[in-house]
């Protein structure tokens, strides 16, 4: 294994420890106690497994390497770790009010400071630079398929929480995202 492949399984431990550590296992069980889950969770949890096979193919058996993208393993592994590092951020800000995708839950507060200060959906922003990162770093033409799929993916996540959000908090949401952006402060 080479050291930029080590790297990179150093940052998916850290953001994959960080999803338990954060975590909230509340779920709430049907009438003969298993686990109902609704086809967004399911699609959600179908993308992090897919996801997680797609890094073992290209780390282990199949490297998917394209030309155009060699010589950018630099920046690949910045925007990784600059991903990791911003989700991270942000979850300890949300501290008790983060859930997973599949455990959509009316946080106690809205949150507006720290990194929510600026940007409305960091996790969602920085789940998307890592992966950009991830595929850039070990110079994989995915990367072009991350950027397609991955960023309307990440946006249609974001939009569902935002009408969660204005349902849960009407107008003080509202005044929120006048002084923020989606994604990336002063741009969107």
């Amino acid at each position: 294994m080479d050291k930029t492949n080590f790297v990179l399984l150093i940052g998916i431990g850290l953001w994959f420890i960080s999803r338990v550590r954060t975590r909230t296992w509340k779920q709430k069980n049907n009438k003969n106690g298993t686990l109902k889950l609704k086809k967004w969770e399911r699609l959600l949890i179908g993308a992090e497994l897919f996801t997680i096979f797609i890094v073992w193919i290209q780390l282990y058996i199949y490297p998917v390497k394209c030309q155009v993208l060699a010589g950018l393993q630099i920046p690949g592994l910045i925007l990784f770790f600059l991903g990791i590092f911003m989700a991270l951020l942000a979850r300890h800000t949300l501290k008790e009010n983060w859930h997973t995708a599949r455990d959509f839950a009316q946080p106690k507060r809205l949150v507006d400071s720290g990194i929510y200060r600026y940007i409305r959906h960091p996790i969602y922003f920085g789940s998307l630079l890592m992966g950009l990162g991830f595929e850039l770093s070990i110079g994989s033409w995915l990367f072009f398929i991350v950027l397609v799929i991955g960023t309307p993916f990440i946006y249609k996540c974001s939009y569902k929480e935002e009408q969660l959000l204005k349902k849960w908090f009407g107008q003080e949401y509202l005044d929120y995202k006048k002084i923020t952006n989606w994604f990336f402060p002063g741009i969107f």
